[in-house]
């Protein structure tokens, strides 16, 4: 008879713990395979994490539950992510299945629809019969670099399905003959890489690849970073390894994409949350296999399995959308250092405004430098010029940035306006008795949306349409304050009339493949004028854009938010660094009602190095991260007493065996206190020591699960955190 074993299952819930199993040893099971076990009342598809020595069971009178069967149809995990996600559990302190469910995509867990057709193009045609027909020409386009495609994967593309019957009763579509496992795109006809200056020699020279070591590449914007990235990424690929290359945004994909399949004869393909499930859980099993050389991906794509791992690039490493902010909260610098750890191989880090805590590790010799410091080519980087706001004024832009635009249109070349804030103006108030349209569910104001004539919550999407009486005195007496990005862009077409103006923000680019339509329009210069958010900000290259405005950033100067000020200088330096990146010399005007500010001045005239030394030292004054370790208990709940109340009688448990190295600070009100209809606090768990941050973090969180296990209290944790929203 064959004996027993007992093992530790990771399944789909909420709470933070293991459940351990038992399974007769011939059925094969161990870390790593998938396994269906009963949970509940229900059956459900699990995780096989850890094998356990029965001999330690400390509760051997309870009858454990056995598994139902091993889910033979699934791939089972490699080493290397079963220790990632062991890992990830101790460091972050969530649900297993929170991690799980982050690294493998679920479609992989259920079961494949039938049925579904796939689709090829014809290669004896040309697109030019197409001329007048110009979304099919860029659908049939997009099929011919393709092997076979779904309609599921035309759609997730940003194409109707209709087009594709179009194409098929014209003979330029027919269906496959099989459906295809994933197929990278074809590979396009590869030019040699750009001829590299002496520094990006050096750069490339200098990363060492099957040794594990993280590089800091500096350099100002359009200084040539992702050169130095495609040459590294050829090396690696030549020498038979695999490559993952990171964007922070799923905006700057396809650039990205464009630019390396130009360059880099290989077998590429993009991975990001806007990807159809079918081409995730294909790019997924294709890259594990092998089968893929290098892949482009925002964070999620840290996680795909790879058995020839050979490097890790992070563009924009300073970047916060690197760190989830919901559910896990895991941050892909941190993930990717220890994936370089697991498989020997570099990481390298890349930033025109590296984080602080990035500038601390190479302080400490943990990082090597790269440095570029010129850009590219004949650009210079942009002149500063700080416009001080008029309180009296009741223009959206000074004179100053009126005039300097004007100059620069007329001249035939290109105008940025920044404000990282979308919508027609951020407030509505009554002049007659100063009522201020706030949102009922959140602590904050609505926006109006003049395109869509309503007042808009950006936290909770609350809408209502926009008044005309004041909802207190019955006044018709309302007025729209301030700016976003739609007010600025009819203010700006209105003056200037004779150019173009494109706005690109959140609510411009909601339509499938709207943002990359309007980024090449941008590109080429089809609009004189740019109005848009931090989708403008970085990464981007617009050679026309000789001037750059910016707006709105007072408020990140006054935050109480610690991270805030870094912040601020990174997002002024990347919007600047959109400017003079042609033949031309570039302008960035700030627009500020803080002129003096020192953080402002320093930032204007030192640079960002500089900047960033002095806040390095303001942090290590004030035992600030990454000087101590931190992290942060949330709760939320209806009524703020049993958030205080909750936290509090956690405070009053850990106080009693708190270590000296342990600090805590709470419970405090969030900086956004109520949120969809939930008052949010707050408990800061700060310590010099990380072993003593984590031990005292899981205490405190076990206090929480048992003190608000009855209340109907939302938890969560957050380690490393990047802001105090």
């Amino acid at each position: 008879m064959a004996s027993e074993i007992r093992l530790e299952v990771a399944v789909p819930c909420p709470l933070r713990n293991l459940f351990s199993y038992k399974a007769s040893a011939d059925l094969g099971v161990e870390p790593g395979c998938w396994v269906e076990v009963p949970f509940g009342r229900r059956r459900v598809t699990g995780l096989v994490l850890a094998q356990v020595d029965p001999a330690g069971d400390t509760n051997p009178a309870f009858e454990l539950k056995e598994i139902f069967a091993k889910a033979e149809q699934l791939r089972p995990l490699d080493t290397a992510t079963l220790e990632l996600i062991q890992w990830s559990i101790r460091y972050y302190h969530v649900a297993p299945w929170d991690i799980v469910s982050n690294m493998v995509p679920l479609s992989l867990l259920q079961r494949q629809p039938g049925g579904e057709k796939f689709w090829v193009a014809s290669t004896g045609f040309s697109p030019d019969l197409l001329s007048r027909a110009r979304r099919r020409r860029e659908l049939l386009l997009w099929m011919q670099a393709r092997e076979a495609v779904s309609d599921s994967q035309i759609s997730a593309a940003g194409f109707s399905p209709t087009l594709r019957r179009e194409l098929v009763k014209q003979g330029l579509v027919s269906e496959a003959t099989a459906a295809p496992g994933f197929a990278p795109q074809k590979q396009l006809p590869s030019t040699h890489l750009p001829q590299l200056t002496r520094e990006q020699h050096e750069a490339v020279d200098a990363v060492a690849l099957g040794r594990e070591q993280v590089y800091l590449l500096q350099g100002p914007t359009g200084s040539g970073k992702t050169e130095v990235y495609m040459a590294v990424a050829k090396a690696a690929i030549a020498a038979g390894r695999q490559v993952l290359l990171l964007v922070p945004e799923i905006g700057l994909t396809p650039q990205m994409e464009k630019r390396i399949r130009q360059s880099l004869p290989a077998r590429i393909a993009t991975y990001h949350s806007e990807a159809s499930d079918a081409d995730r859980r294909d790019i997924w099993q294709a890259f594990g296999d092998g089968n893929i050389d290098l892949v482009i991906g925002t964070r999620s794509a840290i996680f795909l399995p790879a058995p020839r791992l050979g490097l890790i690039v992070l563009d924009e490493e300073q970047d916060v959308s690197y760190k989830q902010q919901e559910g896990w909260r895991y941050h892909a610098r941190h993930i990717a250092a220890l994936r370089a750890r697991q498989c020997q191989a570099p990481l390298v880090l890349g930033s025109a405004t590296p984080s602080l805590e990035s500038l601390f590790h190479l302080e400490r010799g943990r990082y090597i430098p790269l440095q570029l410091t010129q850009r590219h080519g004949q650009g210079a980087m942009p002149i500063w010029q700080i416009e001080p706001l008029s309180p009296q004024s009741k223009s959206l832009l000074s004179q100053a940035s009126l005039e300097a635009i004007e100059m620069a249109l007329q001249g035939g070349n290109q105008v940025m306006v920044f404000i990282n804030r979308r919508g027609f103006a951020p407030a509505y108030e009554c002049q007659a008795c100063r009522w201020v349209a706030n949102c009922p569910n959140c602590s904050c104001r609505l926006t109006a949306h003049l395109q869509h004539h309503q007042l808009l919550c950006h936290q909770c999407q609350f809408a209502r349409p926009i008044p005309n009486r004041c909802d207190q005195c019955h006044s018709q007496r309302l007025q729209m304050l301030g700016a976003g990005t739609e007010r600025l862009e009819n203010f700006l077409q209105q003056r200037f009339a004779a150019w173009p103006a494109l706005r690109v923000d959140r609510d411009s680019t909601r339509q499938r493949g709207k943002r990359q339509q309007l980024m090449e329009q941008a590109a080429q210069g089809q609009a004189g004028i740019l109005v848009g958010t931090q989708m403008l900000a970085k990464g981007h290259h617009f050679p026309g854009v000789t001037l750059v405005v910016v707006l709105g950033i007072d408020q990140g100067l006054l935050s109480a938010d610690p991270w805030a000020m870094e912040q601020t200088a990174q997002l002024c330096i990347q919007v600047a660094g959109r400017a003079g990146r042609g033949k031309l010399a570039g302008r960035a005007i700030l627009e500020t009602g803080l002129p003096e500010h020192p953080v402002l001045l320093q930032l204007t005239s030192a640079g960002y190095q500089a900047t960033a030394r002095e806040l390095l030292r303001q942090r290590r004054t004030g035992h600030l991260p990454p000087f101590s370790y931190w992290a942060l208990l949330r709760v939320e709940h209806q009524d703020f007493r049993t958030c205080e109340q909750v936290l509090q009688q956690v405070v009053d448990a850990l106080q009693a065996s708190r270590s000296p190295e342990v600090s805590l600070l709470g419970p405090m009100p969030c900086l956004l206190e109520r949120r969809g209809d939930r008052y949010r606090y707050q408990l800061l768990i700060q310590s010099s020591l990380r072993s003593r941050l984590h031990e005292v973090t899981d205490k405190a969180l076990q206090l929480l699960e048992q003190f608000g296990a009855k209340r109907r209290l939302r938890w969560s944790v957050d380690v490393d955190p990047l802001g105090m929203d």
